[in-house]
């Protein structure tokens, strides 16, 4: 019977989780600023209006702000902070290659950045960086 309450709350706790770019941290607190984070932009995060936010707007200002948060709690010394930059230049390597790639490289898991940023991936000209180009022009 406890088994049974621990699996049930760990699976409410996992369902809460508000973000599909970070879901669930080891810490609460760290995953509440990411989940408030990812509200900070509109739209569907699968859009190229919602990766500019996240990438350079809003979005990435209010990220870096849970570094410190999350760093600060992470009483486990998993890396935390780590892990979640990997998962935002992962996400925004999606949208922006060309801008991100070179930075993510050595942050990001090596066989993700190859497939995202090595050779033979379809980098630069993604929807979203067609569009930023256009609003620049």
């Amino acid at each position: 019977m406890k088994y049974t309450i621990v699996t049930s709350t760990l699976f409410v706790s996992s369902a809460l989780a508000a973000n599909p770019i970070w879901g669930t941290t080891a810490n609460a607190e760290c995953t509440a600023c990411l989940d408030k984070t990812f509200l900070t932009c509109p739209d569907d995060f699968q859009l190229p209006v919602y990766a500019e936010c996240m990438c350079g707007g809003d979005g990435g200002s209010a990220f870096t702000n849970c570094l410190g948060t999350c760093q600060a709690v992470d009483s486990l010394d998993i890396d935390q902070a780590g892990t979640i930059t990997a998962d935002w230049y992962s996400y925004c390597v999606l949208f922006f290659p060309s801008k991100f790639c070179g930075s993510a490289k050595g942050v990001m898991d090596d066989d993700l950045w190859q497939n995202s940023c090595g050779p033979g991936a379809k980098t630069p000209g993604t929807e979203a960086e067609e569009e930023e180009e256009k609003r620049t022009q």
